[in-house]
């Protein structure tokens, strides 16, 4: 009697099963540092573009502003001496958050749209991430993080 039988052995089903997890264990520790490096990456380009954007008001308004950079957090608000803008914005103008602690940092902006010259390193430094920022007069510039230096690249 010849029988024939479908499926898997219970010896076949452990092997694959453990390669499955040998490919795991190699994958997850990849994608996690991955993704800590995107995440981080995203937040200092946001930065980035959220001074550009405060500088274009500045400049079209003739306003003085200051982005008050703390921790998860950077809000762009009426430098205390410009009394015009204060009587026309009450508080923060704008705020975003970010997933990483940036640190605490301020930028002033001038009527001019000029910056000061500043360099914001987030809290966590990663090797070879695009994770700082140059800032000079006229430029936002996004750097390299090389141990403690910041390299635009």
């Amino acid at each position: 009697m010849v029988r024939k039988i479908k499926g898997f052995t219970f010896i076949e089903l452990v092997v694959v099963i453990a390669i499955i997890a040998i490919l795991l264990a190699i994958v997850v520790p990849n994608y996690s540092k991955w993704r800590e490096k995107y995440y981080l990456e995203q937040d200092v380009r946001n930065l980035a573009s959220f001074i550009n954007m405060a500088r274009k008001k500045a400049f079209t308004e003739k306003i003085n502003l200051n982005i008050d950079i703390n921790g998860k957090t950077a809000c762009i608000i009426c430098n205390p001496a410009d009394t015009y803008c204060n009587s026309q914005y009450y508080g923060n103008i704008k705020c975003i958050d970010f997933k990483n602690d940036i640190g605490s940092y301020s930028v002033s902006i001038s009527t001019r749209g000029t910056l000061n010259n500043i360099t914001i390193f987030p809290t966590k430094l990663i090797d070879g991430a695009f994770a700082c920022l140059k800032i000079s007069t006229f430029r936002v510039k996004l750097g390299v993080i090389n141990g403690t230096i910041c390299e635009i690249k």
